[in-house]
């Protein structure tokens, strides 16, 4: 294939720097894992990058030296579940935090002014203030450490040309990242997963919603296209843009995520005993996904409740770190009879851990409340596990006949339908054929080009 003169630079500034690995951070890890195939099959150039100061310096995905930049996101990540343990130990008033000051998505962009707000308890603000300011002197220590682990060599800033394209698959409310949205004259496309934190902030994180409202709009007007994960999902964001008033000529499209991640099997002794032991016993159903509201474990546990006191005897399987709002959630599972026994909540699991899980589970629960995909979702059905899911508009897109749907706002649905299947023991599940994680990465890039290409002509034409 000929190949193009101009160079994609993928953006993992929040991947690389949080240690976190949750949905947006598997996905930005699969595509960056797959720059040198993306380069070879459409003869362009591709390069992961890390903004640091709103610059962004070439990041070696391939490089295993990076001892200093993991220890640091240890600690830091130690450090901020500390922070939200302190100031999030009691129920949050929600009401009050989504009124936390904060540019207006809709007044901000197209004035600049920022409204009106109430105030907020201190202990709340406090801890606002201070993710604040470390996400402002974070990047100067972690520039240490990529320049230490490269061995000064290899951690460069990147010359970004204006015919380049920089590719936002990462999270573009982290501070340094935002900061690129204006420095570079070069041809932008962002990967927008959802806009739940504006569609529905009562089931989101505080902190999420703050910084997201106040950078979207921003981030828009210094971009040429948007990519998002599901159909469902892009008229979400196309509604949503039209009904705010927001005219830029943005080009849209989607892809789909893939699913198999799961395919390698797991070394068995890189998964933890604990998760092992949950499933030894009953058979076991699991969640996969950070406790937040919009995930709806606690209608689960509800479920589980009721299930267990009508004699119900099957497992549940809690995988994902807790976040802010969740904290008395998290303290009722501590708390509960069943804790250790049938009810099992793990906070650090690596993917062999969740493969693990999907391969030794009863099945799969997803009760989100809303999503702009649903990774787990595709994967259990890789991997042909039974899958019980709320019935929303983008899990009958992505699942369709497949999964077991139940009411997410009725827990008298839930428990009727696990019992149902477990009363057929004998049903087993056929893998659905879905995108692998090659595949999807084709695809993204092949938008991306594509995009790319009618930016250039639509440069030449004005």
């Amino acid at each position: 294939m000929e190949r193009n003169n101009f160079v994609v630079y993928i953006d993992c500034t929040e991947t690389i720097c949080s240690g976190i690995n949750t949905g947006i951070q598997r996905t930005v890890r699969n595509i960056i894992n797959r720059h040198a195939l993306i380069s070879n099959i459409y003869g362009i150039k591709v390069i992961p990058v890390v903004a640091l100061n709103g610059k962004f310096h070439k990041y070696n995905v391939d490089n295993d030296r990076k001892m200093c930049a993991r220890f640091l996101s240890k600690v830091f990540g130690s450090m901020r579940n500390l922070l939200d343990k302190i100031c999030y130990g009691k129920k949050v008033n929600v009401d009050a935090l989504r009124s936390i000051s904060f540019f207006d998505p809709v007044s901000s962009a197209n004035t600049g002014v920022k409204t009106k707000t109430s105030d907020v308890s201190w202990v709340n603000g406090i801890h606002l203030h201070i993710i604040e300011y470390c996400r402002k002197i974070l990047p100067l220590f972690f520039l240490c450490a990529f320049y230490l682990d490269n061995a000064f060599d290899e951690f460069k800033e990147a010359d970004i040309a204006s015919d380049d394209i920089i590719f936002y698959p990462d999270a573009f409310w982290h501070r340094c990242t935002h900061l690129t949205f204006k420095r570079y004259d070069a041809i932008k496309i962002l990967l927008l997963y959802d806009i739940i934190p504006i569609t529905m902030p009562e089931v989101c994180d505080v902190v999420h919603i703050t910084s997201f409202k106040r950078n979207l709009f921003v981030v828009l007007d210094n971009i040429e296209g948007v990519v998002s994960i599901s159909k469902s999902e892009l008229a979400n964001i196309q509604s949503y843009l039209a009904a705010s008033g927001f005219n830029k000529d943005l080009l849209f499209d989607y892809i789909y995520l893939g699913a198999d991640f799961v395919a390698t099997q797991p070394d068995p002794g890189s998964v933890d005993p604990c998760l092992i032991k949950a499933f030894s016993g009953q058979q076991t159903f699991v969640m996969v996904g950070t406790l937040e509201p919009r995930k709806n474990h606690a209608f689960v546990l509800d479920a589980f409740d009721r299930f267990w006191r009508e004699g119900g005897e099957a497992s549940l399987c809690i995988i994902g770190k807790t976040s802010l709002l969740c904290s008395d959630l998290k303290s009722r599972i501590d708390r509960h009879e069943y804790n250790g026994s049938r009810l099992f909540c793990f906070q650090d699991i690596n993917d062999a851990g969740v493969a693990y899980s999907y391969e030794k589970c009863a099945g799969v629960i997803f009760a989100s409340l809303a999503e702009g995909f649903g990774l787990p979702l595709v994967e259990a059905m890789w991997a042909g596990r039974p899958v019980f899911a709320s019935d929303i508009a983008v899990f009958r897109e992505i699942g369709e006949n497949y999964p077991h749907f139940f009411s997410p706002v009725d827990v008298h649905s839930l428990v009727e339908c696990l019992r149902s299947y477990l009363e057929k023991p004998s049903e087993n599940c056929q893998p659905k054929q879905w995108v692998t994680w090659d595949e999807s990465a084709q695809n993204l890039f092949g938008k991306i080009v594509h995009m790319s290409e009618s930016v250039k002509q639509k440069k030449m034409l004005a």
